[in-house]
């Protein structure tokens, strides 16, 4: 979307215009939820703290100055609201309140197994580079859009997307030789078939 475009839909939505806000979900649906992914690793969470944050957005939008900043205003409330979704977990799990939460029954179970594995490497990396590998690989961003939306140069953005890729790839190694050297048949394996 052009900025002329944004900011007459952004200006239009703040005066009430549904339709138009209706557009800006459209047009940042998969960012925001990827934003929320980021940073809490739950398919379905993180779309209902995108819904939270649209929300918040709808309300907020007479207070935004600057129409062309509505991305970066948007993602903002998205981590705010995925950061206190953590906290309030945090909270929980060390009172002992934790629920179980069902796993999305729409996403086929070799999927989620893969999303899983997924998420496990990417919350090993600070969300600086997490953040921008997922709206680049998630989203289909190109570097300048992943600069933009998270208000950084596109030097920046290159830059976390090759330490991100590059710390990823160092962490897929490093567990897979920890898998692999602490699976092998152990001495009850000999004692196993020597007792058959």
């Amino acid at each position: 979307m052009n900025t002329h475009d944004l900011e007459n839909l952004v200006r239009s939505a703040a005066q009430g215009d549904e339709r138009a806000f209706e557009s800006l979900v459209e047009s940042y649906r998969g960012p925001v939820c990827a934003v929320a992914y980021g940073i809490i690793g739950e398919w379905a969470l993180s779309e209902d703290v995108a819904q939270e944050a649209f929300v918040a957005a709808w309300q907020g939008l007479p207070g935004l100055r600057a129409a062309q900043r509505f991305p970066s205003w948007l993602y903002a409330i998205t981590k705010n609201l995925a950061r206190n979704v953590l906290r309030k977990r945090d909270r929980d799990v060390l009172s002992g309140a934790v629920e179980v939460m069902e796993k999305d029954s729409s996403v086929a179970p070799d999927v989620m197994d893969s999303s899983d594995a997924v998420w496990d490497s990417l919350k090993a990396l600070p969300e600086q580079y997490r953040l921008p590998l997922i709206l680049f690989y998630r989203e289909g961003q190109s570097t300048a859009l992943v600069a933009q939306n998270l208000g950084i140069s596109e030097d920046c953005a290159r830059q976390r997307l090759s330490r991100g890729r590059h710390m990823l790839k160092d962490h897929v190694v490093h567990l897979v030789e920890d898998v692999l050297s602490n699976t092998g048949p152990s001495a009850r394996f000999t004692l196993g078939v020597m007792g058959v």
